[in-house]
């Protein structure tokens, strides 16, 4: 029974990683579509999504963000990178969910 089950738990690290990597390979492409260092999926009324603005005008940081709510294309795109809650970033082609500050200072410095 053992081996049944570290089989199965292999499979579904293999799907899991093949999803984030195809997350990737579209947030790459939206990135490039919208022409964007940074992208930044949010909301009008995000707290979060507020203070990463702040953080990003402090820092000189120039972004593009596409509001969930007003545009049905935003917010599928949102579903399709795998959101489920606000913020989402785009950066360097790779998809961060939530904002750290930090890690997307170091995903900013890495290109």
């Amino acid at each position: 029974m053992g081996w049944a089950l570290a089989a199965l738990l292999m499979l579904l690290l293999a799907l899991a990683l093949r999803q984030l990597s195809a997350g990737d390979r579209l947030g790459a492409q939206l990135q490039q579509q919208h022409q964007a260092k940074v992208l930044m999926y949010g909301a009008s009324w995000c707290g979060v999504c507020a203070r990463a603005r702040r953080d990003f005008a402090a820092a000189g940081i120039e972004y593009t963000e596409l509001d969930v709510d007003s545009s049905a294309e935003n917010n599928h795109q949102f579903r399709q990178l795998g959101g489920v809650a606000v913020p989402l970033f785009v950066v360097n082609g790779r998809v961060y969910r939530g904002y750290n500050r930090q890690q997307l200072v170091r995903a900013l410095a890495a290109n």
